[in-house]
């Protein structure tokens, strides 16, 4: 994510490429008024040295200077298909009869049988008073 840098104030490069300029979000708070909060970094990573570390800041301070055309993909884009190999047995570990033989199903193994032992019905809790 890109600042745009034509709306920063003070700015100054210095040898390093290292850029520091007036912090748009302590601006707007009434602050940097010495016009070197904010780093902008070569590769493009920035902060405020009043705030490190803090992402409500930075999000606000790219709110107010940042550019959303980064975002956007600039043209088409470029699908690489992958070749993937075929697959291979690593080891074969024979026949197993559960999953070798076919299950015949017969009309009796479709009935249900009647259960052997009657249903006995729970009696009902008796309530306790304390």
């Amino acid at each position: 994510m890109a600042l745009d840098q034509s709306k920063l104030q003070n700015l100054k490069k210095g040898s390093s490429g290292k850029i520091t300029a007036r912090c748009p979000a302590c601006q707007a708070a009434g602050s940097d008024n010495a016009g070197e909060h904010l780093v902008i970094y070569p590769d493009g990573k920035y902060g405020c040295v009043a705030y490190p570390k803090d992402k409500e800041h930075n999000k606000d301070i790219f709110k107010l200077v940042g550019v959303l055309e980064d975002m956007k993909p600039s043209g088409p884009m470029s699908i690489q298909t992958v070749h993937v190999p075929p697959s291979r047995v690593l080891m074969d570990l024979g026949e197993f009869d559960r999953f070798t033989k076919r299950a015949t199903r017969t009309r009796e193994s479709n009935k249900k049988e009647a259960p052997s032992e009657p249903v006995v019905a729970m009696p009902e809790p008796e309530e306790i008073v304390i």
